[in-house]
């Protein structure tokens, strides 16, 4: 059963697109997993599998909450060693941290269709569903794509340069290296090089 009905999912416990039960090897009780997976760490825990897709080389978080992003992301270098520092000290020092919510400084995301088509980012494979073709999305935003924002804050910056108003050059060094932090999937990737912010 994929369906109660034409809008509702299976199982009342779903999270986001991780509800294909149908080729689930335990059916509604994996899409219920996944569902506790992702309140208590933050996301669903995806990997960067390589080129063969068998390795486990750099671990991403799909969240898909409300108000968060629909993007794959990677915890930050704090987030990570925080994560660790809990997992593995036996002593009761060490605060919770989870569930591991993304922010501004969670870069390098990637699109869940781009991530499993072509990356090879998943745990499993039969995980999603995904279509043949990858759709366009209706609206960009910052929640998904960080990088969207330091754009915006750039092309700003470059035109009150350009007004002779001041700037501040710390934010722009700070937005510059946010539209470095870009994966093949991000709406600002282009194959001919980085964007230009005529003088600054």
């Amino acid at each position: 059963m994929t369906k109660w009905d034409s809008f509702r999912d299976p199982t009342a416990f779903t999270h986001g697109p991780y509800n294909a039960v149908d080729q689930y090897p335990n059916g509604s009780a994996d899409s219920v997993g996944y569902w506790a997976e992702a309140r208590i760490f933050g996301g669903v825990v995806v990997f960067d599998r390589g080129e063969d897709g068998t390795e486990s080389r750099q671990l991403y978080f799909h969240g898909c909450r409300r108000k968060g992003p629909r993007t794959i992301y990677p915890p930050t270098d704090q987030q990570f060693e925080q994560m660790i520092q809990f997992l593995l000290n036996e002593s009761e020092s060490h605060d919770n941290p989870f569930p591991v919510l993304a922010t501004p400084q969670n870069r390098w995301r990637w699109d869940p269709w781009d991530a499993m088509a072509h990356h090879n980012i998943y745990r499993d494979r039969f995980e999603r569903k995904i279509s043949p073709s990858k759709g366009k999305p209706c609206v960009l935003n910052s929640i998904d794509w960080p990088e969207i924002k330091d754009d915006l804050y750039l092309i700003n910056a470059m035109h009150e340069r350009l007004e002779g108003k001041s700037v501040d050059e710390d934010a722009i060094a700070a937005a510059k290296e946010g539209v470095t932090k870009i994966t093949p999937s991000s709406p600002l990737w282009s194959n001919e090089g980085q964007r230009t912010y005529r003088g600054i």
